[in-house]
């Protein structure tokens, strides 16, 4: 229904209202979003520079330690130091104050741990030459923070902060180290706000995580995908939002490097849980506009309405006019111009009651059946075809058939007419003579099937090729598997044929081809069994509902009649002096589709058994069975 001008003013001020709301609630769920993102950002980046200070702390702890004991090395020796029973005392006193420093000690040039503050030397290895922080020192390095480390005979965590020994002339004589416990960090870590899924993570600018809570599972020491960031250079403070590599999911990320060590502190929230705390308002803005929206619909809908009842009636009827007129047009069309067909009403004594069109050239003419019924023009078996017909079509079902009249071929279809009730009161009979079309069918399904008998035979044997072989082989498989019957194959390749062909020519190995190829479907009895080219010299006999047995027959009917038939081959190294086969026989039992391409293997690696064993011979495949059979 077209809208005019009246009721398209009211629609485009409903829709300019209906998206002024829109956009207005928009615009401040859009600042609302972006005060509550503003004040996580802001609570991020507090929490992640606080968190980066205690964590600067603890290092800066770790390397005062390592400073004193440093110094007290290089006053006494490290000999003496070592034998000092009352220093090491106060040594673990002061890591007792120290929680973060879980222990001290000392390694010498080699790696081995000579003296420690941990009360069970257990907690450190006696070696620690693999150390990364130990083969840094090695190399020259004076300070470093190593990657974290298991103490052994404990699940506890331990980041190393270590410093080079040196001799008088700078050698390398061993390593400080101080280790921080993790645990410490996640004990501290767990004071912060509870909310939006805090995560807290600690890296070097490497990449090595050194501490994550809630740890999800990471293994502290290994390189991680970390921030972006983390590949900048300087590294700066900054907040940014970006996929977790833990979980995958996006997250606001606070990004803060320690002032003095190689060490980052991310401080991150879900970004998917940041918004459902946006829901309400979300919620409020959308209720909002859908009861604007649906209320202004509303509204406009009834104006129109009222406006259209008139307009509707109006248009109705003219289109009921128009319609009218164009179907008495196009019928008259129709009829006049309708190629090799009539059109006929019949009412329901079967009479016809109005005829027009060009019919077949036996069928009676029009002024002759215009008031007459079907039984009075048509004979028996036309007639009978003609009422069903109409019976269908009076019940309300339209239906078409196809039938012969008088040497012609008719396509007649039926079809109920209505009057204004509703009710069929007479039915439209459409008949078109199609006898042209039928011819020109007939001679189309001739040529292709004998194209098709072309595409499945071997130009030169006249036999089956490779491509009806496949097909003949996938029907009898299906077949097999349905009654559990056993299919053949047998697969023969002449002997020597390289030798026959350049001895006597391409012409007289195609006369060869030709003789092998009588004489395998001569072995063959059934109607059922395919003798097929399988490709160059080689051939297929395929053999349904046929055990090893019956195969083993027919392969030594098929050595029989070719050594009866004597084709002569008398050159250098045949034996005979004749022409030969060997064969490979596969004998399977259909299971599956797959099984199909074995059987076929099988019979392929018995006629490669038989030729390699002296040729003009048969040889018997074994079938692998797999487990599911």
């Amino acid at each position: 229904m077209l809208i005019n001008k009246p009721q398209l003013l009211l629609v485009r001020f409903a829709v300019l209202a209906i998206t002024a709301i829109g956009l207005l609630l928009s615009l401040d769920f859009f600042r609302e979003y972006e005060r509550e993102h503003r004040m996580v950002e802001e609570q991020l980046m507090t929490q992640a520079h606080l968190l980066a200070e205690h964590t600067e702390l603890a290092i800066s702890s770790a390397t005062l330690l390592l400073f004193d004991v440093e110094t007290d090395v290089y006053r006494v020796g490290l000999k003496t130091l070592a034998e000092d029973q009352e220093y090491w005392w106060r040594l673990r006193e002061r890591l007792q104050r120290t929680p973060q420093i879980a222990s001290v000690f000392i390694a010498d040039e080699s790696g081995w741990v000579n003296f420690t503050t941990n009360a069970s030397p257990i907690l450190v290895p006696n070696n620690v030459i693999n150390r990364d922080y130990f083969r840094a020192h090695q190399n020259g390095l004076y300070h470093y923070l190593g990657a974290p480390i298991r103490g052994l005979g404990s699940d506890r965590w331990l980041i190393p902060v270590s410093i080079r020994i040196n001799g008088p002339n700078a050698e390398f004589l061993g390593v400080i180290v101080a280790t921080l416990d993790i645990r410490y960090f996640h004990a501290f870590y767990t004071q912060l706000p509870k909310g939006l899924d805090i995560r807290v993570s600690a890296y070097r600018h490497d990449g090595v995580l050194l501490a994550q809570y809630p740890d999800h599972r990471l293994i502290p020491g290994l390189s991680q995908a970390i921030e972006p960031a983390t590949t900048t250079k300087p590294l700066v403070r900054r907040i940014y939002r970006g996929v977790s590599p833990v979980d995958g999911t996006t997250r606001i990320v606070a990004f803060n490097p320690t002032s003095s060590y190689p060490v980052v502190v991310t401080v991150s929230n879900d970004y998917r849980a940041f918004l459902t705390t946006l829901y309400p308002a979300a919620i409020r803005a959308l209720l909002i506009f859908t009861f604007f929206a649906l209320g202004t619909t509303a509204a406009v809908y009834l104006l129109i309405r009222s406006i259209r009842t008139t307009d509707e009636a109006r248009e109705a009827q003219l289109h009921s006019l128009s319609k009218q007129r164009e179907s008495e047009r196009i019928a008259r069309a129709v009829i006049g111009h309708l190629p090799n067909g009539r059109v006929a009403v019949l009412n329901r004594e079967l009479r016809y009651v109005f005829i027009a069109g060009q019919g077949a050239p036996n069928e009676p003419l029009p002024q002759t059946v215009l008031g007459r019924t079907i039984q009075e023009l048509y004979p028996l078996t036309t007639r009978d075809k003609l009422e069903a017909l109409a019976r269908k079509a009076f019940e309300g079902v339209k239906s078409e058939e196809e039938f012969s009249y008088r040497q012609n071929h008719l396509r007649v279809m039926a079809a109920p007419l209505y009057d204004d009730a509703k009710q069929i009161d007479q039915i439209l009979l459409l008949t078109q003579d199609i006898s042209d079309l039928k011819h020109t069918q007939h001679q189309l399904e001739a040529r292709n099937q004998k194209l098709q008998q072309l595409s499945l035979t071997d130009g030169l044997l006249n036999i089956a090729n490779r491509r009806a072989f496949d097909m003949a082989l996938k029907q009898e498989w299906a077949r097999g598997m349905q009654n559990q019957a056993p299919v053949a194959l047998l697969l023969v390749d002449v002997d020597y044929f390289k030798r026959y062909n350049d001895s006597y020519g391409h012409a007289e190995g195609d006369h060869c081809l030709q003789a092998i190829s009588a004489l395998l479907q001569q072995a063959v009895a059934r109607p059922a069994d395919v003798v097929a080219r399988y490709g160059g010299e080689e051939f297929a006999v395929l053999l349904p509902n046929t055990d090893q047995s019956g195969a083993e027959a027919v392969a030594a009917r098929i050595h029989q009649i070719i050594a009866e038939k004597a084709i002569p081959f008398a050159v250098g190294g045949v034996p005979g002096q004749r022409v030969t086969v060997s064969i490979g026989i596969g004998v399977d039992t259909p299971v599956n589709e797959a099984s199909r391409d074995r059987l076929i293997n099988t019979a392929d690696k018995a006629l490669y058994s038989a030729k390699a064993n002296g040729r003009n011979r048969t040889a018997i495949g074994l079938v692998a069975k797999t487990n599911d059979e």
